[in-house]
């Protein structure tokens, strides 16, 4: 191998080195920069998921929250027919920007045997709430899930319905 060659390499490793180094320390003066945004962002979140929490608590049926470091989780469960227990829940991911941190909310269906037909009414939508994050967007948000959450209640249960008259 030429010496050339081998120069040409150390070079170019050198140089994705810096690279990486210059944007990991610009990410970090980022992250710096918007700590407390990330805090009040999170307990804001948090503390709407909490009423949802306190008004949607059935029998044996609670709401779960998890708190991550930059993500909010809230599984709301429902059951239908006494059988079937479902697990929808929405999520809320904090995302860094140049302007501040942006919120992405998703939603998510597990459980039960009717997931397909879950999904078709959850979707699988990612919104991203950009910054500066408000409250009124967070209950936004949380609004269209629980009324999805309703529709797929209602939905669900004529469905049992119907299927038991069948027979």
């Amino acid at each position: 191998m030429s010496e050339n060659w081998k120069k040409e390499l150390r070079k170019i490793k050198k140089m994705t080195k810096k690279k990486v180094l210059e944007i990991r320390k610009r990410e970090e003066l980022l992250r710096d920069k918007y700590k407390e945004d990330a805090k009040r962002i999170m307990d804001l979140i948090y503390s709407q998921l909490k009423v949802v929490e306190e008004i949607f608590k059935e029998k044996g049926l609670l709401p779960k929250i998890r708190r991550y470091e930059n993500s909010i989780e809230m599984c709301c469960p429902f059951v239908v027919y006494g059988e079937l227990r479902f697990l929808p829940s929405i999520s809320f991911h904090l995302l860094l920007t140049n302007e501040g941190y942006n919120v992405m909310v998703s939603y998510l269906m597990g459980g039960g045997g009717a997931v397909k037909l879950l999904r078709s009414i959850f979707g699988y939508e990612k919104i991203v709430i950009p910054s500066p994050v408000r409250i009124e967007d967070i209950q936004k948000e949380i609004k269209a899930f629980l009324q999805k959450r309703s529709q797929a209640i209602v939905h669900m249960d004529a469905l049992y319905k119907t299927s038991e008259r069948r027979f």
